[in-house]
């Protein structure tokens, strides 16, 4: 199933219709990366309400998702939401505008929210969010019962995205195999993260995970957390939002968007 699959596009189209909302742009994560699930797409998209919900003072839900139908994982993020976000430099939303395969983009709202990458990345603060995924990834992992071999392939995702930015302050690629050309030197290293892709892309997982942890990448992710932590990400910068209010405003005073 490629980018163009009308299976995908019949899929999105009716997943619209049946939460009443207009799909902004469409993506796959997760493939792209290099490690995804055999067989299992993951449709990420931005998306918006008719006018009127954006006028309510009730708090509202800004996501979709994850909902699964079939062998597809659909996850949307309202367009408010997605600009919030991009604002801040969230490298979900800089991976979407990067993403290899893209099924639907409407009006080219991606091509938009590039334009303002200049006023609105900072290499600071997506730096610092992946180094918070990868410390919460390793919590979450390997401080319970948990013993996953393939967890070790998200911290280390986010790790090297944290060396990619310190080297170049550019927005990280999401593909893995270019982080890891990029950042690793080890040849030791480089052979255990392949063999770790070779394994998770052959579809061993769940009860097959549970070999116990590798203590070399335990070493690297240990050292690179220490190594990152003692940087101050703060900054003093304040942030014009009018730039992106006025982007909401012109997709929501388009007719006939829901």
């Amino acid at each position: 199933m490629d980018k163009n699959s009308p299976d995908i596009l019949d899929r999105l189209s009716r997943f619209a219709k049946d939460e009443c909302i207009c799909i902004m742009h469409a993506c796959e994560s997760g493939s792209w990366w290099g490690f995804a699930s055999p067989g299992i797409y993951n449709v990420r998209f931005v998306y918006m309400h008719s006018p009127l919900w954006y006028l309510s003072i009730s708090e509202q839900i800004d996501i979709v998702g994850p909902v699964i139908k079939g062998n597809v994982n659909f996850l949307g993020w309202d367009i408010r939401k997605t600009l919030l976000h991009f604002m801040k430099s969230n490298p979900v939303v800089l991976e979407w505008l990067q993403a290899g395969s893209v099924y639907l983009d409407n009006d080219g709202f991606i091509d938009d929210l590039r334009k303002l990458m200049p006023e609105y990345y900072s290499p600071r603060r997506c730096l610092s969010h992946y180094y918070s995924m990868a410390q919460s990834q390793y919590l979450a992992y390997f401080n319970t019962n948990s013993d996953c071999r393939i967890k070790y392939l998200y911290i280390i995702k986010s790790l090297l995205a944290c060396r990619w930015i310190e080297s170049s302050n550019v927005p990280a690629p999401p593909e893995f195999s270019k982080l890891m050309e990029a950042t690793v030197l080890d040849s030791t290293i480089i052979n255990m993260i392949t063999d770790l892709l070779v394994y998770k892309n052959n579809g061993q997982k769940k009860d097959q995970d549970k070999a116990g942890v590798i203590p070399q990448l335990e070493t690297f992710i240990e050292a690179e957390l220490m190594r990152i932590k003692p940087v101050n990400y703060s900054e003093a910068k304040s942030i014009d939002i009018e730039p992106l209010n006025q982007l909401l405003r012109k997709y929501l005073e388009q007719p006939g968007r829901v």
